[in-house]
């Protein structure tokens, strides 16, 4: 094979949620551990962490949490924030929610949310949320508000994972077009 091909083996596979398992993020942790953060059974937000080693060929799941006991979570995504706290940005029903948690390097995750979950945005029907991080304690996010279109936002968060209590500005970007947005 030459460099750059990629070859139609599979290497190594996990089922790390036998029931269900959309709207999945990831992120990494450090080298060989990554969480994921995901709407599971019954669409309540799920957190796993899994160990990837030996070039691929053993997954294992290292840990889990529930954040949301939702029944509706979707749009699901986790940023780092600082050290060992990550924010996870989702959509339930017609709200953005973040949380944040914190997650070893190892992949342990803490039984208790650092923060939230903190509703952000709860007007009108929206759809469609991305979300990145701009600066040190500074988060924006992008969704579909239903007759006002594309908007962005952000918020602060701080190292230590507390949500801020307000949208720091939000910004009507497109009133035609409401279509998917990614940031």
């Amino acid at each position: 094979m030459a460099v750059g091909d990629i070859g139609n083996a599979v290497i190594g596979s996990l089922e790390f949620d036998t029931t269900n398992a959309s709207n999945k993020s990831v992120v990494e942790l450090a080298t060989n551990y990554y969480a994921i953060a995901y709407a599971g059974e019954s669409d309540d937000g799920w957190l796993k962490t899994v160990k990837v080693v030996n070039n691929g060929k053993t997954i294992t799941v290292v840990d889990s949490l529930e954040f949301a006991d939702a029944a509706s979570v979707h749009d699901v995504h986790i940023l780092h924030i600082y050290g060992d706290i990550y924010a996870i940005f989702y959509m339930d029903v017609n709200t953005v929610k973040i949380v944040t948690v914190s997650i070893s390097v190892l992949g342990l995750i803490s039984d208790t949310l650092v923060d939230g979950p903190d509703t952000i945005v709860a007007a009108g029907t929206l759809s469609s949320l991305d979300a990145i991080k701009v600066a040190s304690g500074m988060f924006a996010m992008v969704y579909n508000r239903s007759g006002n279109g594309g908007t962005v936002s952000s918020i602060a968060i701080t190292n230590a994972g507390a949500i801020g209590a307000a949208l720091t500005d939000t910004l009507l970007f497109d009133t035609v077009i409401s279509s998917k947005f990614r940031i």
